[in-house]
């Protein structure tokens, strides 16, 4: 897999092209390629890293859902963004708008309110 032919990587300005190419480069490049269910990890991290990867190939982020530990250990694996809610653990307003001089103006709610 060339990850010079991943859309992300042409979406991105040209100063931002290299640093893309080192941390896609420091993972397998078969990690930049959708997971498939018949995959085994050593651990949990292990697996983390690998979603970690494909994610950040196409833009976006996992984070780590439920965790059950009775009986067999397992691990659920959410998009940031697609998942049951989006990820605001700082409590960030979702939309923001800033003047010339990048300075706060508006900050709009989910519904459209100022």
């Amino acid at each position: 897999m060339d990850p010079t032919t991943l859309p992300t990587f042409q979406n991105l300005p040209t100063y931002l092209r290299k640093p893309f190419l080192r941390a896609v480069n420091q993972n397998p490049l078969a990690w930049l390629l959708q997971p498939t269910t018949d995959e085994v990890f050593n651990s949990s991290n292990r697996c983390w890293a690998r979603l970690q990867a494909f994610a950040f190939s196409l833009g976006f982020t996992v984070v780590t859902g439920k965790v059950y530990s009775s009986r067999t250990p397992r691990w659920q694996f959410r998009c940031i963004h697609h998942s049951i809610k989006s990820q605001n653990n700082r409590r960030l307003e979702p939309e923001m708008e800033k003047n010339t001089k990048g300075i706060i103006v508006i900050t709009r709610k989910r519904n459209g309110t100022v």
